[in-house]
């Protein structure tokens, strides 16, 4: 079961570098507990809070909660306009109409974003 945690939770840092390309500009600000930040998930209903060293991150099933409570790498995501490795727990979220959720390092990254969808310019990764 370790093994599965830590595959999923490397999973989830590595599917973060693949999301910086084609990440859509119609994205909603949604609230965190209502997110798998392992499956990068959106949910109708609140999710399991998991605290791992003082900080908050949220789960949907078993294998999520262990992979954040064993692997640190399913902590971090890349946000999708700097690039940067951002902690989960201290994201602004956001979700498409598929319900995909985005971590991004904060509001004012999140806004350049949607502006770059304003202005028109081609979904590409991190600058």
């Amino acid at each position: 079961m370790l093994r599965w945690a830590i595959l999923l939770g490397l999973f989830s840092f590595l599917s973060s570098a693949q999301l910086l390309e084609n990440v859509p500009f119609h994205l909603e600000i949604v609230d965190p507990s209502l997110t798998c930040m392992v499956k990068r998930k959106l949910y109708k209903k609140k999710q399991d809070k998991v605290l791992v060293g003082g900080k908050t991150y949220y789960a949907c099933c078993a294998p999520c909660k262990k992979a954040l409570l064993q692997d640190s790498n399913s902590h971090f995501a890349l946000d999708p306009v700097t690039g940067e490795k951002i902690d989960k727990s201290q994201a602004v979220l956001a979700a498409d109409a598929q319900k995909r959720v985005y971590f991004f390092k904060d509001k004012k990254t999140f806004q350049r974003h949607l502006e770059k969808g304003k202005a028109g310019v081609a979904e590409s990764p991190a600058e």
